[in-house]
């Protein structure tokens, strides 16, 4: 980064897709920002990158849509000279968005999710970049395998992020499905649904041992490197194995926490799940 302030016509500015959504940009407070600027200039800086022959808005996009409104010509950014990826650029905003505005539990999920496909990052990496905890980080990305029905419940507000957790915890669609129509109906608390998860990834009753086993559905996914997962369940589903296989890691990284071995990780996870 030139760390040198220059002075930049507003028409050689681009924006690309951040990861706050155009949502968090209100009319009223765009008018407000435009005010402000009419009166008293753009104060901070924003942070540009080169992009062949553009010049590409980092963080800062706020400003420069209220600087166009307010009818500015230039306004002042900081270059980085350096080319960055994509999965820089996110790295930047998201940490940039954590310090000085937070961003809704959906925002700052998916923005995860493009961080780590554009780096090859593991959650716990991501959870070291941006200064949060791995278990935070599951649960983030548990948000991404909801209906996308439930995913706009959480990010208008008509949902809790802790009650979209304990859906994402619920394997079968069907139960899942029913479970957030009475969460965002008021007719189940939190705490409920909670005890419902539990019930429903719980242990067996005496009664369902005693049955015959059901068929079951079993598929081996290959991830390459002579590496692979193999699941297996009565019936199955993408939504399914997505939620399972998000909470397998939470669990394997909380037994591992306190530097058990992996055949006692893998003991304890699986008493755990009995």
């Amino acid at each position: 980064m030139s760390g040198r302030v220059e002075q930049v016509r507003v028409a050689d500015l681009v924006c690309l897709p951040q990861v706050r959504e155009r949502s968090g940009f209100g009319d009223d407070e765009l008018a407000g920002l435009a005010q402000s600027i009419r009166e008293a200039g753009v104060l901070q800086p924003l942070l540009v990158r080169r992009d062949g022959d553009k010049l590409v808005v980092v963080d800062g996009e706020r400003r420069l849509r209220a600087a166009r409104l307010a009818g500015l010509d230039t306004v002042p950014v900081i270059i980085e000279d350096a080319a960055l990826a994509e999965g820089q650029v996110l790295h930047r905003q998201l940490v940039i968005d954590a310090q000085r505005v937070g961003l809704s539990p959906m925002e700052r999920a998916g923005a995860i999710q493009r961080l780590m496909q554009a780096t090859d990052w593991t959650a716990r990496e991501v959870a070291v970049k941006l200064g949060i905890s791995p278990a935070q980080v599951s649960k983030l990305l548990a948000l991404t395998v909801l209906p996308g029905d439930v995913q706009h419940a959480v990010a208008s507000g008509r949902m809790a992020m802790s009650a979209a957790y304990e859906l994402a915890r619920i394997a079968d669609n069907d139960e899942r499905e029913r479970l957030a129509s009475e969460v965002m109906s008021g007719a189940l608390t939190r705490d409920a649904l909670a005890l419902k998860a539990r019930e429903t990834s719980g242990p067996r009753t005496a009664a369902k041992a005693r049955r015959k086993p059901a068929p079951r559905e079993r598929v081996l996914i290959r991830l390459g490197e002579g590496r692979s997962v193999a699941v297996s369940a009565p019936s199955l589903s993408v939504d399914g194995i997505a939620s399972w296989l998000t909470e397998l890691a939470h669990q394997v990284r909380d037994a591992g926490a306190d530097g058990r071995s992996l055949s006692e990780v893998v003991a304890a996870v699986s008493v755990k799940a009995r």
